[in-house]
C-alpha cells in the first residue's frame, strides 16, 4: 500500500513518525471514562482496561498538521515558546526547546508572562545585573552575607526565567503539553492572539485550541515524542527560511483546504494511514445517555 509521505518529501508522517511509533510511545492511552470530556468523543475509539483509547489515526493526521504549522512558523523567523507545568514534562520541554534554539517555560507559569511582558523584561534585566555582580571580581565590595543573599535571589530568578531570558518579546506561537495544567498560559496567549498548538488528552476541552494533537499528556515517553517531533519540525523550518522571512506572516489556523495539492495529499494520508482500531477487538457495546457510545476492547496488537 502506498503511503502519502512517499510522494511528499516534506511530510512528517512516515518519515519521522508512524502510527506504530505513536503506539509504542503510549500516545493512545487516555483517562478513565469518569474523567472524560464529552467534547473529546470523536477522538476516542473505545475503552481498554478501564481507560479511554484514543484513535491514533486521527492523532497522526492532527500531528502532521501541527508539525507543518511549527515548521512554517520557524521558517518565517517566528519565536516558539514550549510550555508545560506538568511534572512529567520536567526536563523534557527545556531539553528539546534548547536543541532547536527556541524558548521554554516549565515547572510553574507565573501569571503575566505574555500579557505583562514589560514587567518580566525588568526581571530579566535584574537577572543580567545579578549575573554580572556575581562574576569573579565584580562582587568584591559585597560582604559574604550579601553575596549569599544575592546568589540565592539570582538562582530563584534564573530557575523561573532561564527559558525566556533571551526571548526579547512575546513569542509568535505557543506549543503546550497539558492544556488543563497550563490553562493560564493558554488564556494569556488567546488574549494576546498568539496561535496555540497543544496536546489534548481525553479529559480536556479541544475547542479552545486552534491546533490540537489528541493524545496522552501524562506519559514521559509520549511527551518526549511530541517534543522531539516539534524540535525536528522547527529545525527544518530554520534550515529552509522563506524568501521574505516575515516573522508574523503565517496562518494562525492552518487549513489544508486552501491548498488543493496539499488537500489531495491529506486525503491520501487519511486513506493510507494504518488504522489502529482494526487491531482492537470489540467485545461489548456500552450504551449510556450520559456517555458516548464506546467500545470495550481487550488488547492492543503492537505488531502493526
Amino acid at each position: 500500500m502506498s503511503i502519502e509521505n512517499q510522494n511528499d518529501a516534506k511530510a512528517f508522517y512516515g518519515r519521522l513518525f508512524t502510527v506504530k511509533s505513536l503506539l509504542e510511545s503510549n500516545v493512545q492511552y487516555g483517562h478513565s471514562p469518569r474523567r472524560w470530556n464529552p467534547k473529546m468523543e470523536k477522538y476516542i475509539y473505545g475503552i481498554q482496561g478501564g481507560m479511554h483509547i484514543i484513535n491514533l489515526k486521527l492523532t497522526a493526521i492532527h500531528l502532521e498538521k501541527a508539525l507543518r504549522v511549527l515548521r512554517d512558523c520557524a521558517s518565517k523567523g517566528g519565536k516558539i515558546l514550549f510550555a508545560s507545568t506538568k511534572k512529567q514534562a520536567s526536563g523534557i520541554v527545556s531539553k528539546y526547546a534548547a536543541e532547536c534554539n527556541q524558548f521554554y517555560m516549565e515547572g510553574r507559569w507565573p501569571g503575566g508572562v505574555l500579557t505583562n511582558w514589560k514587567t518580566f523584561s525588568t526581571s530579566i534585566s535584574k537577572l543580567d545585573k545579578y549575573d554580572k555582580m556575581l562574576e569573579v571580581g565584580e562582587g568584591g565590595s559585597l560582604t559574604k552575607k550579601e553575596r549569599l543573599i544575592l546568589k540565592r535571589e539570582y538562582e530563584n530568578l534564573l530557575k523561573l526565567l532561564a527559558g525566556i531570558r533571551h526571548m526579547n518579546g512575546i513569542p509568535s506561537m505557543l506549543f503546550v503539553i497539558g492544556n488543563i495544567e497550563t490553562r493560564t498560559a493558554i488564556q494569556e496567549a488567546k488574549k494576546m492572539k498568539i496561535p496555540i498548538i497543544s496536546v489534548v488528552d481525553t479529559n480536556a476541552n479541544p475547542e479552545e485550541i486552534e491546533n490540537i494533537i489528541p493524545g496522552n499528556d501524562d506519559s514521559r515517553t509520549a511527551i518526549e515524542l511530541y517534543c522531539r517531533l516539534a524540535k525536528e519540525a522547527i529545525l527544518e523550518g530554520l534550515a529552509n527560511p522563506t524568501a521574505d522571512n516575515r516573522k508574523n506572516d503565517y496562518s494562525k489556523k492552518e487549513s489544508f483546504s486552501v491548498d488543493k495539492s496539499r488537500n489531495e495529499k491529506v486525503k491520501k494520508l487519511r486513506s493510507s494511514v494504518a488504522d489502529p482500531s482494526k487491531n482492537l477487538k470489540p467485545i461489548k457495546e456500552v450504551s449510556d445517555d450520559k456517555q458516548p457510545k464506546v467500545i470495550k476492547i481487550d488488547n492492543v496488537d503492537d505488531k502493526n
